[in-house]
């Protein structure tokens, strides 16, 4: 088994890598349902990207370190990053900076990709 799943968005596939927890940690599911929450915001960073760039494509890798009132601490784009807009990355990472999740034991690293493809031409 992959140690991402993906929750597919409205042209956003969010692919949620296995939470590195410190202690007890925000399970998968949490994890989905709470970015997945964020998706059209996201898409909407995108989308912006798309009017400069009609072909862009490509991942934002982020990093969300959470504390333990499930506020985000720090969210930043990694090394998987494939998405060539500077400003969409800028702007994904301040929304995946919003996120809440619940309260928790302890402080938790959470890792995810969210892949952007343009819309697909329904000319045949």
């Amino acid at each position: 088994m992959s140690p991402f799943f993906a929750a597919v968005l409205p042209l956003v596939q969010l692919f949620v890598g296995s939470p590195t927890p410190l202690g007890d940690g925000i399970d998968r599911a949490t994890v989905s349902r709470v970015l997945g929450a964020y998706g059209v915001d996201m898409q909407a960073c995108y989308d912006d990207a798309l009017k400069k760039d009609p072909k862009l494509r490509g991942t934002v890798a982020l990093q969300l370190r959470v504390d333990q009132d499930g506020k985000v601490l720090k969210a930043a784009s990694t090394g998987g990053t494939t998405l060539a807009s500077a400003d969409a990355v800028s702007c994904v990472v301040a929304i995946a900076a919003k996120v809440r999740f619940d309260e928790q034991a302890n402080p938790v690293t959470v890792n995810y990709s969210v892949a952007f493809e343009p819309p697909q031409d329904d000319a045949h």
